[in-house]
């Protein structure tokens, strides 16, 4: 693959891409060997930084603060449905009555 580094990305590798080259996995030394178009690379399982845990899912904060602009700058749909019948009812009663 011809793509940038980095190192703060996790590559996950399922059996789909497994079937794409020859991948010889040896859990008892940790290794994982890659051969692609005549080119062969190793993994050491072993030696691999750990992902961080996350502490907190920021998330879930920013979807609860846009839900709760959301709601201050426009009312509710049911009670704007009941506000335009009872306007629509006024204006109707008002035009019977002149």
């Amino acid at each position: 693959m011809d793509i940038e580094e980095d190192e703060e990305a996790p590559i996950l590798l399922g059996r789909p891409f497994l079937t794409t080259g020859k991948a010889l996995i040896d859990m008892e030394t940790g290794e994982i060997k890659f051969k692609v178009d005549g080119n062969e690379v190793m993994f050491n399982l072993n030696n691999m930084v750990q992902p961080k845990k996350m502490l907190e899912c920021y998330q879930i904060d920013l979807v609860d603060t846009l839900v709760k602009e959301q709601q201050e700058t426009s009312p509710p749909g049911v009670e704007r449905v009941l506000v335009q019948l009872i306007e629509q009812e006024e204006q109707g009663e008002m035009r019977k009555q002149t």
